[in-house]
């Protein structure tokens, strides 16, 4: 089963994003992990570990398609 998890967060005046230590650990994130944005105009953004995506990723293109 998945748990959807939603918390609050800032922009920092640099652009930073900081994410809670709970979703950090629950999305198992370390210092460095790269992250691929995709943005659903207006007001939607998906985040998503850059290690995870491969070439032909069905389950991904899936959710996507569900958007």
């Amino acid at each position: 089963m998945i748990t959807l998890n939603q918390e609050r967060v800032s922009i920092t005046p640099n652009g930073a994003i900081a994410l809670s230590a709970h979703l950090r650990q629950a999305a198992d994130l370390k210092p460095g992990d790269e992250l691929l944005v995709v943005w659903l105009p207006p007001d939607t953004f998906i985040l998503r570990k850059w290690s995870d995506i491969v070439a032909n990723d069905e389950l991904f293109a899936a959710a996507m398609r569900e958007f």
